[in-house]
């Protein structure tokens, strides 16, 4: 999970350069500007997989719980959903998996 700690840290700090970046007295400093432009599109390439991952998960999580349901139309439908959200984890697992080889 020490991976994990770190992509929510690298987050964190997307979040805080983002906001940056939409304060007036860093945009009237062009320099100051374009490296965090930079720095914050370099951390995009991280954070929206981790949170395109993240919202799977929870995805995952609400499907586990409707699989519990007493309706089994419902129950049917939340295992078929949890299927294809399990799919996406494991293609996203195996992107970032790729990536870190690189």
């Amino acid at each position: 999970m020490a991976f994990f700690h770190k992509l929510e840290e690298i987050e964190q700090r997307y979040d805080e350069v983002e906001a940056q970046l939409g304060e007036p007295e860093i945009y009237q400093n062009q320099q100051q500007y374009s490296e965090l432009a930079k720095l914050h599109s370099d951390l995009a390439e991280l954070v929206q997989p981790f949170r395109e991952y993240k919202a799977a998960l929870q995805e995952l999580q609400e499907h586990q719980e409707l699989s519990r349901d007493s309706d089994r139309d419902i129950r049917e439908l939340a295992q078929a959903e949890m299927e294809m959200v399990q799919a996406r984890i494991e293609e996203l697992e195996e992107r970032e998996a790729g990536a870190r080889d690189l």
